[in-house]
């Protein structure tokens, strides 16, 4: 499941933009993960090459997919 809204926080406040890009930082057998949007990839991507100077940057573009294949009925519960 991917967030609905960036992950980032501007002056103080969530980003209200919607993902654009999922980011994954392998360093030192860590491993992170976070959605950015488009306004904010360069922003992230500078301070990420600051703080992870050894590690590796990858920014996977998401893809949106809609369907109405999938229904649901009022008995079908898990």
């Amino acid at each position: 499941m991917i967030p609905r809204y960036c992950s980032i926080k501007d002056k103080g406040y969530d980003c209200n933009n919607p993902p654009a890009y999922i980011i994954s930082i392998h360093s030192n057998d860590v491993y992170m993960i976070g959605v950015v949007c488009l306004k904010h990839k360069g922003i992230i991507e500078q301070v990420i090459k600051e703080n992870h100077a050894d590690g590796i940057i990858k920014f996977e573009e998401l893809r949106y997919v809609g369907t109405d294949c999938i229904s649901r009925h009022l008995n079908d519960r898990v």
